[in-house]
């Protein structure tokens, strides 16, 4: 049997996301994560709305990862939007990845209970997608 600790999958972790809501009716969010020990923090302002919020969040979600990856990849977010699912709030990102040898169509979702930040699960949403063939160009950078 294989040992784990060498066989385990490393992702890029989220460390935390900070959602500030400015006096002019913009936002700001905070995204900070971590990879092997180093961290990557972005920030990206938008409209104080719904799907400002949840743009911005994902946006600054896309920069760390890229910096994460040694810019190895190009990130460009296609969509992301809250989705009404049975009780709760469903928020899902699509990404599109680039690199010269291959072109990636990506999709993720994570639910948002009652009173969440949709920060928080924009971010959670966009991680979903990335973190399924992210690792390979980070371990590059």
């Amino acid at each position: 049997m294989a040992d784990q600790a060498s066989t385990a999958r490393r992702r890029l972790c989220l460390v935390d996301v900070r959602h500030r809501s400015e006096p002019d009716g913009r936002c700001r969010v905070d995204v900070n994560m971590e990879w092997q020990g180093v961290a990557y923090h972005a920030t990206r302002e938008g409209t104080q709305t719904t799907q400002g919020v949840l743009r911005a969040a994902a946006e600054a979600c896309l920069e760390a990862a890229e910096d994460a990856a040694g810019h190895s990849i190009a990130l460009r977010l296609v969509g992301v939007k809250s989705v009404r699912a049975f009780d709760s709030e469903v928020i899902i990102a699509s990404v599109r990845g680039e690199t010269p040898e291959q072109t990636y169509r990506l999709l993720g979702c994570a639910a948002s209970q009652p009173g969440d930040d949709p920060s928080q699960a924009a971010t959670r949403a966009v991680l979903d997608a990335l973190n399924r063939i992210l690792e390979k160009y980070v371990d590059l950078a």
